[in-house]
């Protein structure tokens, strides 16, 4: 009988725990404002900043918006890769303000926290290439 009390006890604090992993995950989602008519297909993956976690989600073409859910809570750069097209690289980013144009955009860090469903992270610039932006993982085909 105290066998069956502890094993019901550890069962329960396993379960418990797993659930709460669950629910304190957080989400992101936004508009995918590519500079054309339509979208091409697209990855996008929140890539923590200056760590190893990713998360990353597939667009369509003609997709006009994006959401990537299961995120950990932690500080993210949301950046996505084009497979075609003169534009390679995409992310969630903000102008810097210069003396000269063009002012270059950097990644906007997001912070998602436990449990959080962060709406209007756009990914807003695309360009052929941008050195500063993070390598992404690679594609889990």
């Amino acid at each position: 009988m105290r066998t069956l009390i502890c094993f019901s006890l550890l069962l329960l604090a396993g379960c418990s725990s797993m659930q709460t992993s669950l629910t304190r995950s957080g989400s992101i989602s936004g508009k995918i404002a590519y500079p054309s008519e339509t979208t091409p297909d697209m990855r996008i993956c929140a890539v923590q900043d200056g760590g190893s976690l990713h998360t990353c989600t597939q667009a369509k073409a003609g997709d006009t918006q994006y959401r990537i859910d299961h995120l950990p809570p932690a500080d993210y750069l949301v950046v996505a890769q084009l497979h075609e097209g003169d534009m390679r690289v995409g992310g969630h980013t903000y102008q810097v303000q210069c003396i000269r144009a063009p002012c270059p955009s950097h990644l906007k860090r997001v912070t998602v926290a436990p449990g959080a469903a962060l709406a209007g992270i756009d990914i807003n610039d695309f360009y052929a290439a941008m050195d500063d932006f993070p390598d992404l993982p690679v594609d889990e085909k």
